[in-house]
């Protein structure tokens, strides 16, 4: 579910008033780190597959829908391209009056022109004296006519050491060339697989490559992640330069295609011709040397640790890597929103890492936003899995509730906000300001009561909280999706109010404790105590009313029908969220729909969204 319609659920709660008319708005976040040092940055989620430095050893790099550019001299984060918003809004434009659509890559050639790899649009932008224009791919995806001179996806870029454009088609398992306006085949033959090392490139397959990069010499490297290689082209012939094909570690000081490679994503090279890969999943950056492999960074850990320290002692999860003309090495840890600079062999974090504070709600960037909650006094948390905090946005300004930006689970029985959290599932707030976490990370549900967190419940009687709901007596509701059971939850002990444990569907108007349900997800109490259920996978609602459990909304197939119209008689696709009203109108999260809908009366309408794929 997004942010946004977490926010409207919560704001529909049963303390909130009966709203007839629906316009949506921003509440918090979407703002972005410029015009401060990349060390005040508070990342939201870095993505992308490659960065890039220019001459001057500038940092260019994919962020929310926007490149962002960070002095070489001050440190300081400036905008490149992208509003922060995602779409297509055109060409011949300012670039940062532009949207972007997940852009993933970026590259610059030796005249200042920078490349973007706008994934989402599935084209190649260039950004030329500030004016951004398409210059590969419009808008469409064609895969499996080959060679389509069309663009599968777009996931990919780079120039070589005499400015040609090259560009990374994932979908159609191949690397092309800009020559003039037309697309000529590199590397790949359309199919995915692995062959034809030692022979002409473009006869080879490749299989999801993902990153590329050029030697000052002008070889081409690909990381062939599917395949678990590096892969390098050079004088048309496409050869194995590191990897055996199976995933795994074995190890380094040894003949780089003897070594095994765990999802590389990322491939760059430095001023001497060195291989750096983002070896991912082995949670290291390595690097090839004449042949041989080393480690450049990590220990194998995707636990962020290590800055002011060896490269090779530190904790991070590479998800892209470059080297600026100095032979500085910047690699995006994905794991915590950071880029950190290998300088020496010495590491340190120059963008992201900022001490969360909160500030104006309109500036706050978020991180991976999920559930939220109300109090009766309007105020709204927010749960940011991306950041590992809780936070509370009232009167405009927002403010830690929980967490310290860490991941984990310590800190029970102390300040909220000096404990960690994790992968924050799920929150409710009693009619006292109680605030209860579901935290599927550390599997608990913990609360919040007068700025101090404990523990209330956690493994073994609990196996993975996905929802949580109070009631205005102040009864406890947790969803469990892999026990498949609603419980009440009283002094830390789980009683089943809902679901047999039997994953299915068994029909309605039987004793809730009997019914099957099929991964609930979401859950809501209405003023009487009534219990609803987000029964995700059978694509209902369902009601838990003295006991006895109905369906409310959704029939027995999943699509998309029946508004203005009974809401039993409705097909919803894979609800993940409910809500309801002080006026017993109910709410849903069709998911799979990306649309809210309402039920009033028992009529069904849609009141939010428009994609209904």
């Amino acid at each position: 579910m997004s942010s946004r319609i977490a926010v409207l659920f919560a704001l529909l709660s049963p303390c909130a008033l009966v709203a007839q008319n629906y316009t949506i708005t921003t509440l918090a976040g979407g703002g972005l780190p410029v015009n401060i040092p990349g060390t005040s940055a508070n990342l939201a989620a870095l993505s992308g597959v490659s960065m890039a430095a220019d001459k001057a050893g500038n940092l260019y790099f994919p962020y929310q829908n926007t490149i962002l550019r960070m002095d070489a001299k001050s440190g300081m984060l400036t905008l490149v391209a992208g509003t922060g918003t995602a779409g297509f809004t055109g060409d011949s434009v300012p670039a940062t009056s532009a949207q972007l659509n997940l852009p993933n890559s970026v590259a610059i050639d030796s005249h200042g022109n920078i490349y973007i790899a706008d994934t989402g649009n599935n084209r190649v932008r260039e950004i030329s004296d500030g004016t951004i224009t398409t210059v590969a791919g419009d808008g469409t995806s064609n895969v499996g006519v080959f060679p389509p001179n069309k663009l599968g996806l777009v996931i990919a870029v780079a120039v070589d050491p005499t400015d040609n454009l090259y560009i990374c088609d994932r979908a159609n398992n191949v690397v092309w060339e800009m020559v003039g306006s037309n697309l000529m085949v590199v590397a790949g033959n359309g199919h995915n697989g692995y062959g034809g090392d030692n022979n002409s490139a473009p006869t080879a397959q490749l299989n999801q490559p993902n990153g590329i990069a050029f030697d000052p010499s002008g070889n081409l490297y690909i990381a062939d992640s599917n395949n678990e290689r590096v892969r390098m082209v050079s004088g048309g012939v496409i050869t194995t330069v590191a990897g055996t094909g199976k995933s795994g570690y074995n190890g380094d000081n040894q003949a780089a295609t003897a070594a095994m490679l765990n999802e590389p994503i990322a491939v760059a090279t430095d001023p001497n011709g060195n291989l750096y890969i983002a070896d991912e999943s082995n949670g290291r950056v390595r690097v090839v040397a004449n042949g041989i492999i080393q480690t450049f960074a990590g220990i194998g850990s995707a636990q962020f640790g290590g800055d002011n320290g060896p490269a090779t002692k530190a904790g991070m999860l590479p998800g892209t890597v470059t080297a600026d003309a100095l032979g500085n090495v910047y690699i995006g840890d994905s794991n915590v929103n950071r880029i950190r600079k290998v300088n020496n062999g010495t590491i340190t974090t120059v963008v992201g890492g900022a001490p969360a504070s909160g500030g104006p709600a309109s500036g706050m960037q978020f991180g991976k936003t999920g559930p939220v909650a109300v109090s009766s006094n309007g105020d709204v948390y927010v749960a940011d899995s991306g950041s590992y905090y809780i936070w509370k946005v009232s009167g405009g300004i927002v403010s830690m509730a929980a967490g310290n930006g860490t991941a984990g689970k310590a800190g029970n029985g102390g300040p909220a906000t000096s404990a960690q959290v994790d992968s924050l599932a799920a929150l409710a707030l009693d009619s006292h300001g109680n605030l209860y976490i579901g935290d599927a990370g550390d599997v608990s549900v913990r609360e919040v009561s007068n700025g101090v967190i404990s523990l209330l419940v956690g493994p073994p009687a609990l196996s993975s909280p996905s929802g949580i709901a109070a009631d205005s007596q102040g009864k406890i509701y947790v969803a469990d999706v892999r026990a498949n059971r609603i419980f009440q939850l009283n002094g830390g002990v789980l009683t089943p109010v809902a679901g047999s444990g039997t994953f299915g569907y068994n029909g309605d108007n039987i004793s809730a404790l009997s019914a099957n349900l099929n991964v609930p997800n979401g859950i809501a109490v209405d003023a009487s105590g009534n219990l609803f259920i987000a029964d995700t996978q059978n694509c209902r609602i369902r009601e838990v009313s003295n006991a006895t459990i109905t369906t409310v909304a959704g029939k027995a197939t999943c699509g998309y029908s029946g508004d203005d119209a009974l809401a039993t008689d409705a097909e919803l696709y894979v609800p993940k969220g409910v809500a309801v009203d002080a006026a017993g109108n109910i709410y849903i999260a069709d998911t799979g729909n990306n649309v809210v809908r309402k039920v009033s009366n028992g009529v069904i309408t849609t009141i939010a969204g428009a994609d209904r794929s």
